[in-house]
């Protein structure tokens, strides 16, 4: 990490460096080197089953939309995909990458959710 002491003051990327704030200083570092090969197999497929979880929970709050209003709450879509990422993974039939939602997991895992 470069740490930049003169009298230039910047921040974003420019190039392959990107220069961002600590405290008072302005520091430098390189960009990150991603490749599609990057994720190993089970991160992916984990990210895949969280994808399936926060659909599944995206339906349930359009599905609720109308029914009765509810506070802004910017809690509630994190605190819903955390919980149906939960259910997902009570699937101890199928492999990672392959689970589902069960009723009964789902069931289990809403009773006491609070939506608002």
């Amino acid at each position: 990490m470069a740490i930049v002491t003169g009298a230039i003051h910047m921040e974003g990327r420019v190039g392959g460096l990107i220069f961002y704030r600590r405290g008072n200083k302005t520091c430098c570092r390189s960009m990150p080197n991603y490749r599609p090969d990057s994720q190993s197999a089970a991160s992916r497929q984990s990210a895949g089953e969280f994808g399936k979880a926060s659909k599944a929970a995206k339906l349930i709050r359009h599905a609720m939309n109308g029914l009765w209003p509810l506070p802004h709450d910017g809690t509630l879509v994190n605190r819903l995909n955390k919980t149906l990422y939960s259910a997902l993974l009570k699937d101890a039939v199928h492999p990672r990458g392959q689970r589902t939602l069960a009723p009964a997991a789902l069931q289990q895992t809403l009773t006491g959710f609070r939506f608002n």
